[in-house]
């Protein structure tokens, strides 16, 4: 049986928490004997009571820094992002909320989450964390997960950035490398980059393409989260920097690794909302969320997934 280490990312930039997953071990339940507890979205209750709740295919609960609400699927995508140690599509919707609106905001789109059938996983940032969350994560106090489908044999080069260079305030793209060149030029003892067994990680722990949610989904979640926010007087705190703005509170952002000088890091601000230049650009995706709902074939979508 091959092992593989692997890192899993707790709070996006470098506190790293050590997992081993066997290469063709399945990623078990969180539960024993999974039965439906008693499912409330209180964020302040989910910090005191600090355990796991679970209803229908989701669960909630508080760890490493954040409140969450996911599904297995969602766990089994955060673990395989560490295993391509953060090389595939991170596509992220932020939301914009006052520090001490963050337990309102949460209730509120965690409840919204779960009716809405969403797939994978959403999180909101520790009460004590927004006392010292720094200026340069202002705009993430809530972040949706956009699940794409990885294949690594179709991602073959990777951009560097010259943090010493910079246009209107961003970093210049200064060189391209093939991917498989990462471990050579990257030296750094919190990431590995390791071979994949002869398949790829997300095929390898049953993720696929089928698993990816109809852009209609997201596009909906969008239009009545800025709905439900504003009309409970959350105040938003500023689109996040870096971040392509989506609304009010909304915005998007791709935090794929990037390759800064000769370090692979969680991308700065200066690398935009795209840094890793991935070509399925998500924002043409999600761009017209507050127009589309007038176009005939979304409408059936929508209808067809009984949201």
């Amino acid at each position: 049986m091959n092992s593989l280490s692997v890192h899993f990312s707790a709070n996006e930039e470098d506190d790293y928490i050590r997992v081993t997953i066997a290469s063709n071990e399945k990623v078990k339940p969180l539960f024993e004997e999974e039965q439906n507890t008693e499912f409330y979205y209180d964020y302040a209750r989910l910090l005191r009571e600090n355990k796991m709740i679970y209803c229908n295919g989701y669960y909630q609960g508080a760890s490493n820094g954040f409140v969450r609400i996911f599904t297995l699927k969602g766990r089994v995508y955060w673990i395989t992002q560490a295993m391509v140690s953060h090389r595939s599509p991170d596509w992220k919707i932020h939301f914009s909320v006052h520090n001490e609106d963050v337990p309102q905001a949460f209730n509120l789109l965690a409840k919204l989450f779960f009716d809405c059938q969403c797939k994978f996983g959403m999180k909101a940032i520790y009460p004590e964390a927004l006392n010292v969350w720094p200026e340069h994560m202002r705009g993430r106090e809530i972040t949706m997960y956009i699940y794409r489908y990885y294949d690594p044999s179709k991602v073959k080069k990777i951009v560097q950035y010259d943090s010493t260079r910079e246009k209107n305030g961003k970093y210049l793209i200064t060189k391209t490398y093939a991917t498989n060149s990462l471990g050579k030029l990257v030296k750094s003892p919190s990431l590995e980059f390791p071979e994949f067994y002869g398949s790829d990680p997300f095929s390898q722990m049953e993720l696929s393409p089928q698993d990816e949610v109809p852009w209609v989904q997201y596009r909906e979640f969008i239009r009545k989260a800025e709905k439900i926010l504003s009309e409970n007087n959350i105040r938003p705190n500023g689109c996040a920097d870096g971040d392509k703005p989506l609304g009010k509170y909304a915005s998007l952002r791709n935090e794929t690794f990037v390759l800064v000088d000769k370090n692979f890091i969680f991308p700065p601000n200066q690398v935009g909302y795209n840094g890793s230049r991935y070509k399925d650009d998500v924002w043409k995706r999600l761009k017209g969320w507050n127009t589309w709902i007038n176009k005939k074939k979304d409408l059936k979508k929508l209808n067809d997934l009984n949201l």
